[in-house]
């Protein structure tokens, strides 16, 4: 079964006009225990499979952030991790974390980069649920963040153990089951909520869904992919509309559209260029979400 490497989700997630929500699994109050001296800490992103905390907002942020990622088993968890260790290795220094389990490493720049002493991830996983840790400081990394680090990871972990917790995870609203299992047939499909963001894939192919916050409805045009394809999509309001036939890149198809104050942005990427009726099965499931009603 082929798998959209997960860092490519994550670079697709927005970073700006983010949903503030809270997170469900740790209050910004314990980030000002664990790092006392950049408190207070806020919610920049809460929500089922992610969350990410910025610090005191009168200093240059500091930004610490989770992504949890369920899987079918504890043995694919650890696969996972396991692989993507190894190509982590290749482009960033990789040490284990026995701490947090069998596999756990984290990996930061190499020297050179500028940034090799104010960044680092964790990557563990515990059950079935697999974690990246991302901590982006503005002074040199210390052995107490690097424990503060670990610390935040064991709770991020926890989902391991909250069965209900892992079923509003993969449970997107934005999602609609019927349209969605039209547009991914393959047998082994799954989805999962990233915060303010959702993916669901199937035999390698992706369909991503975010949401960025407090955007003018009269801003959506500028998103339009330049050179790409495009047409208006009146079911989903006067600035909807989808793109697809883009030059260069991942082949993909887009919808994007006004959600009240919100932006929200549909992406299907089938490894291949989108087919009519596909394209077609996009904006049914962007207009048919229950997120909509």
């Amino acid at each position: 079964m082929r798998r959209l490497p997960v860092l490519m989700f994550l670079a697709l997630a927005p970073v700006a006009g983010a949903l503030a929500d809270d997170c469900p699994w740790m209050a910004a109050a314990k980030l000002d225990e664990l790092w006392p001296d950049a408190a207070p800490w806020d919610v920049m992103v809460g929500g089922p499979g992610s969350c990410k905390f910025t610090s005191d907002s009168t200093r240059p942020a500091n930004i610490v952030g989770a992504n949890q990622m369920i899987k079918a088993s504890a043995a694919e968890a650890e696969t996972f991790v396991a692989s993507l260790q190894g190509t982590m290795a290749k482009s960033y220094e990789v040490a284990p974390v026995p701490a947090l389990g069998k596999a756990a490493f984290t990996y930061k720049p190499k020297p050179g980069t500028g940034m090799e002493g104010r960044s680092l991830y964790f990557v563990a996983h515990q059950g079935n649920v697999a974690v990246i840790v991302s901590m982006t400081m503005q002074e040199t990394v210390t052995p107490k963040d690097v424990a503060a680090g670990e610390s935040f990871a064991r709770a991020a972990l926890s989902l391991a153990d909250d069965p209900k917790a892992q079923a509003e995870a993969t449970n997107c609203p934005w999602f609609d089951k019927a349209v969605l299992a039209k547009l991914l047939p393959g047998k082994d499909m799954s989805q999962q909520q990233f915060g303010n963001s959702c993916m669901a894939q199937a035999d390698g192919a992706v369909v991503i869904v975010k949401i960025v916050e407090d955007l003018d409805p009269a801003t959506i045009a500028r998103f339009t992919d330049g050179g790409c394809s495009s047409e208006p999509v009146p079911a989903l309001g006067d600035q909807a509309a989808m793109t697809w036939a883009c030059p260069g890149g991942k082949p993909h198809a887009t919808v994007r559209y006004a959600h009240g104050a919100d932006m929200v942005e549909y992406n299907f990427a089938p490894d291949r260029e989108p087919t009519p009726a596909e394209r077609a099965l996009l904006v049914e499931l962007a207009t048919k979400a229950p997120a909509r009603r």
